[in-house]
């Protein structure tokens, strides 16, 4: 899995126009081949602080991704900003969940989900 992450301080007078435009494209991305996911998330620590992140199957849907109109509508996005953006790709081979921290804290048993 590979991911894309894109953190940006957006000016409070921008805001509006940049999530408008961003919720727009997160949809279409939803759609593109190889994603698993696309969501826009804020800060609740700072109310200029946003995250888009992507979530991407393999290297050959992150490529066609990256040369695709939405990404264009989001680099074209960025002249909104504050400042530069931090962009991440993170490749992940391995996932671990809850097994992960049990075995980390010595417990034998599972957590069982309340109804």
């Amino acid at each position: 899995m590979i991911i894309i992450t894109i953190e940006m301080y957006v000016p409070a007078d921008k805001t509006k126009e940049l999530l408008q435009t961003l919720l727009a494209v997160t949809e279409r991305i939803r759609m593109e081949t190889g994603c698993i996911g696309c969501d826009l998330l804020k800060d609740v620590s700072d109310e200029n602080k946003y995250r888009l992140v992507g979530k991407w199957e393999q290297e050959d849907d992150v490529n066609k991704h990256l040369h695709s109109e939405q990404v264009s509508v989001v680099l074209g996005a960025m002249s909104l900003l504050e400042k530069q953006p931090e962009i991440r790709l993170d490749v992940v081979s391995c996932t671990k969940g809850m097994e992960l921290l049990h075995k980390a804290r010595g417990e034998q048993k599972s957590i069982t989900m309340r109804k």
